[in-house]
């Protein structure tokens, strides 16, 4: 499936992609785990997110230091004047005529 800009998709509401904070400072971009509405957008973009591994400094001088794991590319979506664009894997669009 070729996705280009500005084509017209569907989508469901429980694929958008939620970036998670998980045990053992990881981090980590999964679907929503609710809603089963369906979605009409306008492709506006792509991104590669990454998920992985958050590190703290530990002192004053000691910055915060993120650690991809893994990337992956994902379409942004938008599907409401009133709303904020929002991210979700190729697999799970499918293109309108």
């Amino acid at each position: 499936m070729g996705l280009e800009l500005g084509a017209k998709v569907h989508f469901d509401h429980s694929s958008i992609l939620r970036r998670e904070h998980l045990a053992g400072s990881m981090r980590r971009w999964a679907p929503t785990q609710w809603g089963k509405d369906q979605h009409t957008g306008i492709i506006v973009g792509w991104r590669t997110l990454a998920n992985g591994k958050v590190t703290y400094g530990n002192d004053w001088d000691g910055g915060d230091e993120f650690r991809p794991t893994e990337h992956f590319k994902a379409y942004l979506v938008a599907y409401d004047m009133r709303r904020k664009h929002v991210y979700v894997l190729p697999e799970d669009l499918e293109e309108i005529e």
